[in-house]
C-alpha cells in the first residue's frame, strides 16, 4: 500500500506521533547548535585579539614609506598564518561536533520509530562506518563543509588585507586600523570585518548541523526502509519560514525519493542555509506491518508484541482488543499534518512546556507577551531573559505588535464607519430636499404634475421615501430615497424613478416601478 498525501481525518495518527517526537528532537537539535556556534565564536573571539596584538606590535603606521610598507608586508604574512591557524581549529571543532550529531540524530531517529507505538518496531541503526562517515562527506549546498571552511579563512584574509592597505593609505593611526578589524564601540562592534567573519561561521555551523542531522535520520530510516513507505518534509512554520520551505512542507515522497502527488523534484534539507526543516519517516499502514515478524526485539509479529504489552499492563482481552483496533485505525497510511513549534507546545502539559521554555520565560509567554518567534533573534540566536523582558516593555513582541495593530485596524475601522453614516444622512438630507421641492410644487409645472399624479395614485412623497428605503437596492444594494423622477417616461411610457444609494459604493441608477415594488431592472438606451 502506498503513501496517502494528505492529513488524516482522524485525530488519532501514528505519523503524528512520529511527528510529535521528532519535534522535541528538533528542538534538542537549536541546542546542539548553539553549544556549537558558541565554541566556534570563541576560537573567532581568539583570533581577532591575536590580529589585534599583531597590529600593536608591528604598527604599520607613523613610519617612513619603505618602513611602512615593510611592516605591512610583514603584518599580512603573520595574519594570514594566524587566520590559517583558527580556521584550522574551527573547522575542527566542528568536525567534531558533527561527528556527535550523526550519532545523537541517529538514536533520536531509532527511538521515535519504537517509540511511535509503545512498542518496540525493532529499529536498527545504520553501521558505525556510515554514521563516522556523515562529518566529512555531507553537502551543505552542494560543497563539503571543510571546503566551506577553506574558502571561509580565505575570505577573512583578503578582507584583512584590503582594509589594512586602505587604512595605511588613508594615513590612518593604529586604533583605526585596528577598529577595522573588530568595529567601534558606538556600534557595538558590528562594523568591522570580524563581525561579518562572525557571521558567515555561525552560519555555516548551523547549516552543517542541520544537514548531519538530516543524513543521519534519512540513512536510519533507510536501515529499517521495511517499515515505512517513504519520507515527509517537515517545515518550522513561522514568520521566519523561507518560500521554498513553505512551498515544499507536508509534502512526501516514496522510497526512492520520487514525489507523490506533486512534481517538485527530491533534495534532502537543509534547502538553504540556515534551514530549520527536516524530514520524517512515513510508517506503512496496519495491514502492511500487524504479521511482520520481529526477531530485533524477539517477538513473533508486532501484532503478537502489542498483545504481549497489553496484558503485562493487566488489560483485559476486551479492552486489548479494543486497543489493538484503535492502533489498527491510527496506522491508516495519512501522512501527518502540519503544525509549527508553538501550536505543538501549546497542547503539552504546563510541566513540559516549562521544561522547554524555562519557568520565567513561559510566565511570559503564557500571559501573551511574548510569542514562541520572539525566543530568537533574526540570526536564530536565543533571546535571555533581559532581552524579551526589554522588548516587552517596548512593545515589540509579536503578540504586542498584533493587539496594537488590531486596535488600530479597530479604530480606523470606527471612524470610516463614522464618516459613512455621516455622508449617508447628508445623501438623504439633500434627497429629501429634492422630494420636498417635488412636493412644493418648485422647479417648474411637469414636477407639480407628477407629483399630482403620484398623489392621486395614491403614493405621496413621504410614502415614496418610506418605500425605497424598506424595499432595498437590486443586487443587495443599499437605496437610500428616490432623488428625481422621469417624468417623460411617467406619463408616456413605463415608469422609471431615480435612486440613490448610501451603501458607500455611490451613484444612482435607474429602476422601474411596478406598483408598489422596486424591481432593479436598468434602463434600456
Amino acid at each position: 500500500m502506498g503513501i496517502k498525501p494528505k492529513i488524516a481525518p482522524s485525530t488519532v495518527n501514528v505519523s503524528d506521533k512520529v511527528q510529535d517526537l521528532s519535534i522535541v528532537h528538533a528542538i534538542n537539535l537549536e541546542r546542539i547548535k548553539a553549544d556549537q556556534v558558541n565554541g566556534v565564536l570563541d576560537i573567532l573571539d581568539d583570533l581577532g585579539l591575536s590580529i589585534q596584538k599583531q597590529l600593536e606590535k608591528i604598527d604599520p603606521t607613523g613610519v617612513g614609506p619603505t618602513y611602512r610598507a615593510r611592516r605591512l608586508a610583514r603584518l599580512l604574512e603573520g595574519v594570514k598564518a594566524t587566520t590559517k591557524q583558527h580556521f584550522g581549529k574551527a573547522q575542527g571543532a566542528n568536525s567534531k561536533g558533527l561527528g556527535k550529531v550523526s550519532t545523537v540524530s541517529a538514536k533520536a531517529t531509532q527511538n521515535i520509530i519504537n517509540g511511535s507505538l509503545g512498542v518496540s518496531l525493532g529499529a536498527t541503526l545504520p553501521s558505525a562506518a556510515v554514521l563516522s562517515s556523515l562529518a566529512g562527506r555531507t553537502l551543505v549546498e552542494g560543497q563539503i563543509v571543510k571546503d566551506y571552511w577553506k574558502q571561509q579563512s580565505a575570505e577573512h584574509t583578503g578582507k584583512f588585507m584590503r582594509q589594512m592597505r586602505m587604512g595605511v593609505a588613508g594615513g590612518e593611526n593604529l586604533q583605526s586600523l585596528i577598529q577595522r578589524v573588530r568595529g567601534t564601540k558606538a556600534n557595538n562592534f558590528t562594523d568591522g570585518i570580524m563581525n561579518s567573519t562572525k557571521r558567515k561561521a555561525e552560519t555555516l555551523v548551523r547549516s552543517s548541523v542541520a544537514a548531519v542531522n538530516n543524513e543521519a535520520l534519512i540513512n536510519t530510516y533507510q536501515a529499517n526502509e521495511d517499515l515505512f513507505n517513504g519520507y515527509q518534509w517537515m517545515a518550522t512554520l513561522d514568520s521566519r519560514t523561507s518560500d521554498i520551505c513553505k512551498a515544499r512542507s507536508g509534502l512526501t515522497w516514496d522510497k526512492e525519493f520520487k514525489p507523490v502527488g506533486h512534481a517538485i523534484g527530491w533534495t534532502p534539507p537543509p534547502a538553504h542555509f540556515n534551514c530549520r526543516s527536516t524530514v520524517i519517516g512515513i510508517l506503512k499502514p496496519w495491514s502492511d506491518l500487524a504479521n511482520k515478524p520481529l526477531p530485533a526485539v524477539g517477538a513473533e509479529t508486532l501484532k503478537k508484541e502489542l498483545e504481549k504489552s497489553l496484558l503485562s499492563r493487566g488489560l483485559s482481552q476486551a479492552l486489548i482488543s479494543k486497543a489493538i483496533n484503535k492502533t489498527q485505525q491510527s496506522m491508516d497510511g495519512y501522512v501527518a499534518g502540519n503544525i509549527n513549534f508553538e501550536d505543538w507546545l501549546k497542547s503539552k502539559s504546563e510541566r513540559f512546556q516549562k521544561q522547554i521554555l524555562g519557568e520565567p520565560k513561559w510566565e511570559l509567554w503564557k500571559s501573551g507577551k511574548i510569542g514562541f518567534v520572539d525566543l530568537v533573534d533574526q540570526k536564530s540566536n536565543p533571546r535571555s531573559l533581559a532581552e524579551l523582558e526589554a522588548l516587552v516593555d517596548k512593545g515589540r513582541t509579536a503578540p504586542l505588535k498584533a493587539n496594537k495593530a488590531a486596535k488600530e485596524a479597530a479604530k480606523g475601522q470606527a471612524e470610516a464607519a463614522a464618516l459613512a453614516v455621516k455622508a449617508a444622512q447628508k445623501a438623504e438630507n439633500r434627497a429629501q430636499a429634492q422630494l420636498d421641492d417635488i412636493i412644493a410644487g418648485t422647479a417648474g409645472t411637469n414636477k407639480s404634475k407628477v407629483y399630482s399624479k403620484l398623489k392621486k395614485d395614491g403614493i405621496d412623497g413621504l410614502k415614496i421615501g418610506d418605500l425605497v428605503k424598506k424595499v432595498g437596492g437590486p443586487r443587495g444594494r443599499t437605496l437610500a430615497i428616490i432623488t428625481e423622477l422621469c417624468m417623460e417616461n411617467y406619463f408616456e411610457f413605463n415608469p422609471w424613478i431615480r435612486v440613490l444609494y448610501v451603501d458607500g459604493l455611490g451613484g444612482y441608477e435607474w429602476v422601474r416601478r411596478h406598483g408598489l415594488k422596486i424591481t432593479g431592472e436598468k434602463e434600456q438606451k
